[in-house]
């Protein structure tokens, strides 16, 4: 019980951590009652309702926000995006053959769940 006890409190400790990060980007979106709520507040943050996308949910959304960002600015394109992900074909092409079909081999957790999320459509 008492291994039960601490680990709950770590784990508060590091949700009130992470409301303070939070807490700490500006506000791009006023929402009434977003204190709390970390739908709500993933909304304020990037000015978009991210789990309005099918399949994501506040979890995910949090970690994609996390690995990517808020600014999009330095992947343009989605095919600079897809790489950045991992998630783009790099072929190793040789006299017009090719020689290795393969991913790039990037550990990107925002990669592996919009890659699952293709994968349940």
């Amino acid at each position: 019980m008492e291994i039960y006890r601490f680990t709950q409190n770590k784990i508060q400790d590091c949700d009130k951590c992470v409301e303070r990060q939070l807490a700490a980007f500006e506000i791009r979106t006023a929402l009434p009652n977003a204190t709390g709520n970390l739908r709500m507040q993933l909304h304020q943050i990037c000015g978009v309702d991210l789990t309005k996308i099918p399949g994501i949910k506040e979890q995910p959304a949090q970690i994609i926000i996390s690995e990517v960002g808020l600014d999009m600015g330095p992947r343009s394109t989605e095919k600079q995006f897809s790489s950045f992900l991992g998630l783009c074909p790099n072929n190793l092409i040789t006299g017009g053959k090719i020689l290795r079909r393969n991913s790039r081999k990037v550990y990107n957790r925002a990669g592996r769940h919009l890659a699952a999320l293709a994968l349940k459509a």
